[in-house]
């Protein structure tokens, strides 16, 4: 990272190239969503309460935080007519999904084999199709912007800045991971000691504590029935084994390969945590401490009640 960087010609062929291949693996994934569009979920809950409460949903907490996107999307909703609404949900979900691929191309964000990184927003073996395609998921895909933003390199122009402020603002006030997210822009700031950096700061943190007002008083306690296994099976879901750590309840030989590739997973983790410190590869190192701070938040806020995330849905891994 560099503190500024000068504008360069955006190069839209490979972004747009990348973007039409996300779009059809989309496609291909969840066919139903573009053709036969339906609510999914909290869906529901958006448009009653815009139909009930209109634009005082926009502040409107729901299951402990507040979710700005969605609920924006239902007040734009409510201009057109009530069958289009489905639809209108939907590819505004894709509109969310487009927006965290093209941010990864941005020029201020030095990352190597832009192509893929974006392609695996919409690529990643997630065991279900819920997540994608659907306005209440669509917090789990903005939440990578909030990364992107904390790696990319300051704009010179105020337009960039205000970009950058805005768009951290919306991914904050749409779902709890701002929370989570916090010390990498505290981080930055310590790294780059700029007025901007602080800027950043203060928006993460102003939104976390927005979110954060309504979150304590919507804890979930311990179960009884939590216990070691389960946290193997987390670990093996969030480094990279979803499908054989669904069905390891019912074939209890997998436990011992979800030991061995949670063990693996750590170590080698571990590893590329050490080599990014000893390189000063602060882009790398923010990447990899994003993913600490979204396992160790999940734990924390289930207070170790893992059966409850294991049993919960795909979208939560």
């Amino acid at each position: 990272m560099t503190n500024q960087t000068t504008p360069q010609p955006y190069n839209w062929p490979v972004p747009l190239a990348t973007l039409l291949a996300a779009v059809a693996m989309l496609y291909y994934r969840k066919a139903d969503a573009f053709h036969t569009p339906q609510f999914w979920a909290e869906d529901g809950i958006w448009f009653m309460q815009q139909y009930s409460h209109g634009a005082r949903s926009l502040f409107m907490e729901y299951s402990g935080y507040y979710h700005l996107y969605p609920r924006l999307i239902a007040l734009i909703a409510a201009c057109f007519r009530l069958s289009a609404t489905p639809a209108i949900y939907n590819y505004a979900a894709l509109i969310g999904t487009c927006f965290v691929i093209l941010l990864v191309f941005s020029p201020r964000i030095e990352l190597p084999y832009k192509p893929l990184i974006a392609l695996a927003v919409v690529a990643t073996p997630i065991e279900g199709r819920e997540v994608f395609m659907c306005l209440t998921n669509t917090q789990w895909i903005l939440a990578l912007g909030a990364v992107l933003i904390a790696i990319s390199d300051a704009p010179r122009t105020t337009r960039g800045k205000l970009f950058d402020a805005i768009a951290l603002a919306g991914i904050g006030l749409t779902g709890p991971f701002v929370l989570a997210f916090l010390p990498l822009f505290a981080f930055r700031a310590y790294h780059r000691r700029d007025r901007y950096d602080l800027v950043l700061l203060g928006v993460a943190a102003v939104c976390g504590l927005v979110q954060l007002y309504n979150l304590t008083e919507a804890n979930i306690a311990p179960h009884p029935d939590s216990k070691l296994t389960d946290l193997i099976y987390l670990l093996a879901r969030f480094f990279g084994f979803p499908f054989a750590a669904q069905h390891a309840r019912a074939y209890p030989p997998q436990l011992a390969l979800a030991w061995l590739i949670s063990s693996a997973a750590i170590l080698s983790y571990g590893f590329m945590i050490y080599r990014a410190i000893t390189l000063r590869a602060y882009t790398t190192l923010t990447i990899l401490a994003a993913g600490l701070l979204i396992l160790g938040s999940t734990l924390l806020k289930y207070s170790l009640a893992l059966h409850l995330l294991y049993d919960a849905g795909p979208r939560y891994y």
